[in-house]
């Protein structure tokens, strides 16, 4: 009886450190984020602060949002956070959010075409070394397709 005790207190302390060591890669992301989805707002029809006629020319960019958490964090692309922690995370904005890079930010900062523009593209799909490992698009037509 003895023996099948510690036997079972060895074995769960084994899961235990072996649960530590795979969660302790660096980076704790939310657990109930959504995993792929498009990147739109109300700053794809506007031009220059005002309302574009008829439906945008491109469909919405698709983006995965796992893949990029699992690569660099949330505050790579959130630069509103402090950290990656699960209390900051829980506090990142969409990107499109009226405090953020919508169509309505236009005196404050970057809309949310050209905030894609220059983090996405330039910053990181160009010259970040994962992204050019990765073969990740540089193209326009790779991420926007025509409606």
């Amino acid at each position: 009886m003895r023996k099948s005790f510690w036997f079972v207190m060895v074995v769960l302390l084994m899961i235990c450190i072996g649960a530590m060591f795979l969660h302790a890669d660096g980076k704790d992301v939310i657990e109930n984020f959504k995993d792929d989805f498009n990147i739109e707002s109300d700053a794809k029809y506007f031009k220059d602060g005002a309302k574009k006629k008829g439906a945008p020319a491109f469909k919405p960019v698709p983006l995965s949002h796992k893949k990029h958490a699992d690569l660099y964090g949330c505050k790579v692309c959130h630069h509103e956070l402090a950290s990656d922690s699960i209390e900051d995370q829980k506090k990142a904005k969409k990107c499109s959010a009226p405090d953020c890079h919508s169509a309505d930010t236009k005196d404050k900062c970057l809309n949310l075409e050209n905030a894609m523009h220059k983090q996405c593209y330039k910053d990181c799909h160009k010259t970040d070394e994962k992204a050019v490992a990765a073969k990740a698009p540089t193209k326009c037509s790779e991420c926007h397709v025509k409606n």
